[in-house]
């Protein structure tokens, strides 16, 4: 009988241990705002850099579409 105590007892033990480990796994990655900062600001560096790539293809388009505009007008002239 002392057996079973012990071999249980020690179940019990084990199953609270693994609850608390996944409580304070859990808990600490949300108490750690340096990750979600390192990734936020990850983010913001790859949207500064779309931007810039997106204002030189406007300023590539604009010039493309306005030497298209001269040609058309050069043609109408004629």
């Amino acid at each position: 009988m002392e057996s079973d105590v012990l071999k249980y007892g020690w179940l019990i033990v084990l199953t609270l241990g693994q609850i608390i480990l996944f409580f304070v796994k859990n808990l600490g990655g949300k108490d750690n705002p340096s990750k979600y900062g390192e990734r936020i600001k990850g983010v913001e560096v790859k949207v500064e850099e779309i931007e810039k790539d997106f204002e030189t293809f406007k300023k590539e388009n604009r010039e493309d579409h306005q030497k298209f505009l001269d040609k058309l007008n050069k043609k109408k002239r004629d």
